[in-house]
């Protein structure tokens, strides 16, 4: 039975992953892939990719969103704000509720590999999607190593005001 689970546990990340975070945070119009931050964005496709960047800013080892990012924020006024505040806590909310797991049993230390392994799928499709080289919207995330050694590679970061 143990061995069925082993075997299908891509499968079951990814579905996890899907329901977490919601279709919207993966799909946009093929006119907005591979885009910097642009006005072509409708407010919840850009909410989305900002709420993208603070969750990987939050628990990726050296995430940091950009100053794109922040700008990319400021580009919306009004009901078009709402929307994508909205959409931005959704998709945070999502990685919160998907990467808070235990990285570890607390009573025998051991490694609970599917946690570890969620939260480095997670970072890594942040990074492709929008790190500097993204395939939905350039340079809402960076890399920052400076603080790196302060903690596990997994651990997460309190957000930042």
């Amino acid at each position: 039975m143990h061995h069925r689970l082993i075997r299908h546990e891509p499968f079951i990340i990814r579905l996890f992953l899907l329901a977490a975070l919601g279709t919207t945070a993966t799909s946009l119009p093929l006119g907005a892939q591979g885009s910097d931050a642009s006005p072509h964005l409708t407010a919840a496709e850009a909410g989305a990719r900002f709420g993208q960047a603070k969750g990987a800013e939050r628990f990726c080892p050296g995430g940091r969103a950009t100053a794109h990012a922040s700008d990319l924020a400021k580009a919306y006024k009004g009901a078009a704000r709402s929307v994508f505040d909205t959409e931005a806590a959704k998709i945070l909310a999502g990685w919160e509720k998907a990467l808070s797991c235990r990285e570890a049993d607390p009573e025998t230390g051991r490694i609970i590999v599917a946690c570890r392994r969620v939260k480095l799928l997670s970072c890594r499709q942040a990074w492709t999607e929008i790190g500097p080289q993204g395939t939905a919207v350039r340079g809402l995330l960076d890399l920052k190593l400076d603080d790196l050694g302060a903690e596990p590679a997994t651990a997460s970061k309190p957000l930042a005001k």
